[in-house]
């Protein structure tokens, strides 16, 4: 499991434990430990958010729990951690090449990749960009899309996953980051 990876590599990830169980005792148990509700549920499998669930009540949590069992499904119980940013940081080899905040739209608690070029080119809080290499690196990969939690009061950051390959559109594109040839650069180097 990549999150039990990075926890044991001593990076720091949101608190996460698997819902192996619709017991409600140990749903409770295991919401308390978590820190209590609201909690992030996710299954594996979606992009773009789908598939990752706030969940406000142990009525939510029990039936969406009986739901996901009965399909045969154990998704992910997650800490909820408020008051904070999601970043996307492009590792590149050994540095950051790129990185952006996503804005939350109303009405939600997922982000969403900025419309706006210019937030292409504010660089991450300094240490969410070694964060994002030592993930990255530490699963094994030389390039990833790493999304992180950033809360500037006190400039904690926890590491939601690492994608690889990652989507580097958004950078390329609506920033005109040049991740491709930082990717090129990179394989040539050796």
């Amino acid at each position: 499991n990549p999150t039990w990876s990075l926890e044991r590599a001593g990076l720091p990830v949101p608190l996460t434990l698997p819902a192996i169980s619709a017991d409600r005792a140990r749903l409770r148990g295991w919401v308390d430990r978590l820190g209590g509700l609201p909690l992030v549920v996710k299954f594996n499998g979606g992009e773009g958010g789908v598939g990752t669930l706030r969940v406000d009540s142990l009525a939510a949590l029990f039936s969406l729990i009986d739901h996901a069992r009965s399909q045969g499904l154990s998704p992910a119980l997650i800490q909820y951690l408020p008051d904070t940013t999601h970043w996307r940081v492009i590792v590149v080899g050994d540095r950051a090449v790129a990185s952006y905040p996503n804005p939350v739209p109303p009405d939600d608690f997922r982000s969403r990749a900025p419309q706006d070029p210019s937030a292409y080119h504010d660089p991450p809080p300094p240490s969410l960009a070694a964060l994002a290499v030592a993930a990255t690196h530490t699963l094994g990969a030389r390039f990833g899309g790493v999304d992180l939690l950033h809360r500037a009061s006190d400039d904690r950051a926890w590491i939601l996953e690492v994608n690889t390959p990652c989507y580097f559109a958004h950078a390329q594109e609506e920033g005109g980051v040049d991740v491709a040839g930082a990717m090129l650069d990179a394989l040539l180097a050796g």
